[in-house]
């Protein structure tokens, strides 16, 4: 269905973005879920190397779904080369390019706050 607010088009190239976050979002929410099965998170079993392996590569996965929204948003507002970098920082560096970020949103943008074309009811 075509959203009235979005230019022609506009809507038919955000099924792409769609489909890979819930790809990613049911990928993680599988892997968390396994994981929690076999090795429950409590109590902590930091003897176990099986336990504290699985539990760090959930805490990698958990991450980097996060880190993927937080660069489309870079992409969608700083456009491609610019969010592109910003995104490698963001992947390859980890959470302190993703605080950079956020300063230098409220010191360039003004603002952290993100637009949208919905008009309030």
């Amino acid at each position: 269905m075509d959203n009235p607010l979005l230019p022609e088009g506009r809507s038919a190239r955000l099924w792409g973005p769609s489909i890979f976050y819930v790809v990613v979002g049911i990928s993680f929410l599988v892997t968390l879920l396994l994981t929690m099965s076999k090795y429950p998170l409590f109590p902590f079993r930091m003897d176990s190397a099986d336990w504290a392996s699985a539990w760090l590569l959930a805490t990698i996965g958990d991450y980097y779904a996060t880190s993927f929204c937080l660069c489309g948003i870079v992409f969608a507002t700083e456009g491609f080369l610019s969010g592109g970098i910003w995104s490698l920082g963001i992947l390859l560096l980890g959470s302190w390019v993703s605080c950079a970020y956020m300063v230098y949103r409220c010191f360039v943008h003004r603002s952290l706050v993100l637009s949208s074309n919905k008009k309030p009811d």
